[in-house]
């Protein structure tokens, strides 16, 4: 009789080396969110690419809530995100990072719970309810990571105000989508031109209902929107304390003039103006996230059916006792 050797290999979990892929590729979208992240402060990867990083990373995470049923595996992997998501900022304080670190994973952990605890106590699986209390908790930690990391240092008096609150081309995005609406509530006026086509705009506009002017010869009136025109560039510059020409776009006069009153708020208030410009971002970002946490459903939930028609995940139904407490 042969005998044949016992086979002493440890005996892995059905799934394991499928969820260890999907472990390894959801640390690894934290990674690049945080690389997109730093490359884009650096004006070196364009926002699409960002949000791009940002959907991959939210999709992933969600999907790990269906697929691993581990809360201490999943509790390994919070914290391995957590620092993938910093580590492109080792440049940041200690204990920036440390505290940044800590909200995001007591937010991320905070979601993960209350949507285990959902999906435990649904007789099946209410999917887009499950993922966003997900993805809400972990957008609020991603706009607090985002707020935090967005000034190199919290120190009101290295702020270049033009290089890191308000781009050039950020500006102008905002400008060209404002102006169009703009356009529509106020057709007579071009916001979209020279600061001289504007102001006559304006002039046209602020005297063309008035009686007195309504009575003017036309070259009068040609000479009263004139005087109107260079009276409204005259103030402008006076109030903003910067010389304006009327050559000049209206969008880069406007830039000069946001820029030059940020400069003011920045001096005259100090840090209570960088406070008060952090929150104002984080309520941007938080507003962005509440958009992106419905795209990011849909998402997930187009990524895990995708998933189960390959056969990579799997569903399937238990039966549970329950306690009940009766009169």
């Amino acid at each position: 009789m042969k005998q044949v050797p016992l086979d002493t290999s440890p005996v892995r979990p059905p799934g394991f080396y499928k969820g260890l892929v999907l472990d390894i590729l959801t640390v690894a979208s934290a990674l690049l969110l945080s690389f997109s992240y730093k490359t884009y402060l650096l004006g070196n990867v364009r926002f699409g690419i960002l949000a791009a990083s940002l959907l991959l990373f939210l999709i992933l995470t969600t999907v790990e809530v269906f697929a691993v049923s581990s809360l201490q595996r999943r509790s390994l992997i919070m914290v391995l995100e957590v620092i993938a998501l910093l580590s492109f900022f080792y440049d940041r304080a200690d204990g920036v990072l440390f505290v940044t670190g800590g909200l995001m994973l007591l937010l991320s952990t905070i979601g993960e719970i209350t949507s285990r605890q959902f999906l435990s106590n649904s007789l099946e699986i209410k999917f887009y309810k499950t993922s966003r209390l997900k993805i809400s908790s972990m957008a609020t930690a991603l706009a607090i990571m985002f707020v935090i990391l967005y000034l190199p240092k919290v120190n009101v008096d290295n702020i270049n105000i033009q290089n890191i609150f308000v781009t050039p081309e950020g500006f102008q995005t905002v400008y060209a989508w404002s102006s169009g609406i703009t356009k529509r509530l106020y057709p007579e006026v071009d916001v979209n031109s020279t600061i001289e086509k504007l102001a006559r705009d304006i002039a046209v506009f602020k005297l063309e209902n008035l009686e007195e002017f309504k009575a003017l010869t036309p070259k009068d009136k040609e000479s009263s929107i004139e005087n109107e025109a260079r009276q409204f560039i005259k103030e402008l510059g006076n109030r903003f304390q910067t010389a304006i020409s009327g050559e000049n776009p209206t969008n880069e006069i406007f830039y000069k003039l946001m820029i030059a009153t940020l400069e003011k708020w920045k001096n005259s208030m100090g840090n209570w103006f960088l406070a008060g410009w952090l929150l104002i971002f984080f309520l941007i970002a938080k507003g962005v996230g509440i958009l992106v946490s419905f795209v990011a459903s849909f998402l997930a939930f187009t990524v895990m059916q995708l998933l189960l028609g390959i056969n990579f995940l799997h569903m399937a139904g238990e039966n549970r006792m329950k306690e009940t407490v009766k009169l």
